[in-house]
């Protein structure tokens, strides 16, 4: 990505978070509302940050990835929290099935949803595009694709702008990333999500 398009998006960010332009490059994690560093809607998740995982991958998967999505949604079933308002969010369509796949075979939603599982998975888990116009409390993004056989995948969606814009714009209150900090850290506007999230781990 050329120093021009960075500067377009964090533009694009300060205009769709209302955020002034010093306080976004001075200590402000991008894309994600300032009060988060107080209040957090969900503190078993703890603020918003990046999960790094480098696991192995089959067709852009990372079964790794999955499990971190399994501790999440178990932090929140422990929590005893019911009907969560988040978004599991992913740039490939073989990962989002994956995920779908994993969280069925887990039954771990018996006791977070009231939902049919079917009816549940299809309206929380999803490639990008799925939830544009939506918005939810909290949103997980599950990169994926950080292996050599990836790596034009990995270079698609980093320097695809808008695909990083949709994914964190529809979270209103937290925001986790679970990827290959190193990978794509180093790719596209996620060179702007990483330098200013931090990193985390659920266990």
């Amino acid at each position: 990505m050329q120093y021009s398009d960075i500067k377009a998006l964090v533009n694009w960010l300060i205009d769709a978070l209302s955020i002034p332009p010093d306080e976004l490059f001075d200590g402000f994690y991008i894309r994600v509302p300032q009060y988060l560093n107080t209040e957090v809607p969900q503190p078993e998740l703890g603020n918003s940050c990046w999960i790094n995982e480098e696991g192995d991958f089959t067709s852009k998967w990372s079964k790794q990835e999955g499990q971190v999505v399994l501790q999440i949604l178990q932090k929140i079933k422990d929590a005893g929290i019911s009907e969560p308002d988040i978004f599991f969010i992913t740039p490939f369509r073989n990962v989002a099935s994956s995920i779908k796949e994993e969280i069925t075979k887990s039954h771990i939603l018996i006791d977070i949803t009231s939902v049919n599982t079917y009816d549940w998975i299809n309206k929380r888990i999803g490639t990008i595009h799925t939830f544009q116009g939506r918005e939810v409390e909290t949103v997980v993004i599950i990169l994926g694709a950080s292996d050599a056989a990836s790596f034009g995948a990995l270079n698609w969606a980093g320097n695809s702008p808008n695909l990083l814009n949709v994914a964190v714009t529809r979270a209103k209150h937290s925001l986790y990333v679970i990827g290959n900090r190193k990978a794509w850290g180093e790719v596209g506007s996620f060179q702007v999500l990483s330098k200013y999230l931090k990193d985390g781990a659920f266990k």
